[in-house]
């Protein structure tokens, strides 16, 4: 299947739900969860995950990184699915134990490891670590409408609805916030949309209005965690944008110095042709003369 990528080398466009469906599973049937992370995943694994995305889909090796980091993603959050549902088995099911070993994966072939992974789901440690970052998403009020699509996809559906649309990221955001009746989630993220609208009219048609440190999104959101990037989905990095931006600028220079040479290649032609139109009139004159000079 063809893939379509965006100049951050996100997935976006047609077939782009089936990367995500395939490479999902991929990961959760040939990665056992007892794995610490992912960086621990051997690099053979990682290979054949690889030959697998490139079995399905026509894709380079430039890619190979971003693909790594999707199934990162879909790994950590299966994972993360797992341990929620060993945790509900505890105070509701009768048969506890057999009720665990029926959610543990087919790729898990050791006993021990298994138990291991349920008796460090269930540690206090955990627990204690795992309410600490649930009462930390249980703070968090402005909460996206987005499902699965991501930011990446749903810039990439902006942009090919209006290519020349401008403040891309605080848009991007702002339908990221909002209900399919286009109303805001909840009170928070509608007192922040207005915040956003406000300050993004008043930087319209500015330079500010594109840059991720001084828009709209940045200046009432304040900017995030060190090397990344509010609303642009996984793997964009400030270095990225900056790259892109210069590369972009390079670009605009170039198609500007191509304009020039044109107009003076224009010009030149026209002096060229005007020149050649004389040099004829000036050539038929001394023909003319020199018939009338030799007319008896």
């Amino acid at each position: 299947m063809e893939l379509e990528f965006n100049e951050f080398g996100q997935v976006v466009g047609h077939n782009s739900d089936k990367f995500v469906s395939i490479a999902g599973a991929i990961v959760r049937e040939y990665v056992p969860v007892v794995i610490k992370n992912w960086p621990s995943v051997d690099d053979s694994k990682k290979i054949e995950l690889w030959n697998f995305i490139q079995q399905r889909f026509n894709v380079n090796d430039c890619h190979q990184k971003m693909a790594f980091q999707c199934m990162g993603t879909y790994w950590r959050t299966f994972k993360s699915r797992l341990r929620r549902d060993i945790k509900r088995q505890v105070p509701s099911a009768v048969n506890r134990k057999r009720a665990i070993a029926l959610l543990r994966p087919k790729n898990i072939t050791s006993e021990e490891a298994w138990e291991k992974f349920v008796e460090d789901t269930l540690s206090t440690d955990f627990q204690e670590k795992s309410s600490k970052f649930s009462k930390m998403r249980s703070s968090q009020k402005l909460l996206h409408t987005m499902g699965r699509k991501g930011y990446s996809r749903m810039a990439h559906d902006l942009k090919r609805k209006n290519p020349n649309i401008t403040g891309l990221r605080t848009t991007v955001w702002t339908h990221g916030h909002l209900r399919k009746d286009g109303n805001p989630i909840n009170e928070a993220v509608a007192e922040t949309l207005m915040k956003i609208k406000d300050y993004a009219e008043s930087i319209s048609d500015t330079p500010v209005e594109n840059s991720i440190r001084d828009d709209a999104v940045a200046r009432i959101l304040g900017p995030k965690r060190r090397g990344r990037v509010r609303g642009l989905g996984l793997g964009v990095t400030p270095s990225k944008i900056d790259g892109n931006t210069q590369s972009s600028e390079k670009v605009r220079d170039l198609e500007n110095k191509l304009q020039t040479q044109s107009v003076r290649m224009e010009a030149l032609e026209e002096k060229v042709e005007a020149l050649l139109k004389l040099s004829q009139n000036q050539n038929k004159n001394v023909e003319d003369m020199s018939s009338r000079a030799f007319t008896p």
